[in-house]
Parts: C-alpha cells; structure tokens; sequence
C-alpha cells in the first residue's frame, strides 16, 4: 500500500530493498517482485538499503544471499545500490566486485568507518557517496572523524537524517 501510495504521488522517489535485519523475511520471489516493480517506474531510484551487518543476529549466510540476489537485480538493471555495511566490509565488497562494475553508483548508507575505508571504497568504486550522520559536525567529533570526512571528495557526501544515530568514532 504504502508503494503505491508513493509511486502515485509528483515529486516522490523511492528505493526498494531488503536491509540486513529483515533478511529473514525475504524469499526466492521477492527477487523477481523487486526486478518487475523496479523496471517498471523510473520512480524507483536505486535498490536498497540491503547489504551486511554482522553486529547482529540474523545468520550471515542469511544475509549473504539476500544480499546477492539485490546486487543482481541491481545489476542487471544498472541502477545505484543503496547499501548497508556494518563489520562486513571484506564480504560486501567481494559481493559487489562478483556483480558489478566498478562504475556502479552505490550510497553507502550510515558511514562510519575510518580514512582508511573511505579511500578503499573510492578505490574500489569511484562512484560511491558517503552517507554521514549530521551529527559528524559537532565540535566534539574526533580528529580522525574529521580526516575522514576531509579526504572524502565533497560531491560523494550525503548528509542523512535517518544516520542519526550512526556516528564514526
């Protein structure tokens, strides 16, 4: 309902995913369902949020596969990944690498990782937009907070409300 509701709405765009925590939920047909609504409307954006989070209780290999299956949809539609990370940077990246070109657009929602992740990630996908809590600007951010966000290039931060609570260390 709420889908339909937003599709018939002007000036509304939305994204389409499976996150991590709701990987329990998600069965073999909910892969065609998201490829069918997806290529229908150029109100779909971009598929996500999906991806990894290892700090929680959803089995991995859950996780891995749901994953997978968005990546592909995604692929074979080239549209940009919105994409969650969490402890799980080795695996998500191999993913993505399995399945898409280094040119995919892919946000990763809820950044909170250090310099160093951050150029891997360009390095990887050029195309990457840093998804940052709001929070990253209080006086109380620590340094390597603000390194991170410097050597991010300005046109790949996303400043997000919904990251309000992902704040780097």
């Amino acid at each position: 309902e709420l889908l339909k509701f937003a599709l018939s709405q002007d000036g509304i765009w939305v994204t389409l995913g499976c996150p991590p925590h709701k990987a329990t939920y998600f069965y073999d047909a909910h892969e065609r369902s998201l490829e069918e609504i997806a290529s229908s409307t150029a109100r779909v954006v971009a598929l996500g949020p999906c991806g990894l989070d290892h700090t929680i209780d959803t089995l991995d290999w859950i996780q891995s596969f749901v994953f997978e299956a968005q990546v592909r949809v995604a692929a074979k539609l080239n549209i940009p990944l919105v994409v969650e990370c969490r402890e799980a940077e080795d695996d998500v990246i191999a993913i993505l690498q399995k399945h898409l070109p280094n040119t995919q657009k892919i946000h990763l929602h809820g950044f909170t990782g250090d310099m160093v992740l951050a150029n891997r990630w360009l390095s990887h996908y050029p195309n990457v937009y840093f998804g940052l809590s709001p929070a990253i600007g209080d006086v109380s951010s620590s340094r390597s907070v603000k390194e991170m966000v410097a050597s991010i290039p300005l046109n790949r931060i996303l400043l997000e409300s919904g990251a309000s609570q992902t704040v780097p260390e």
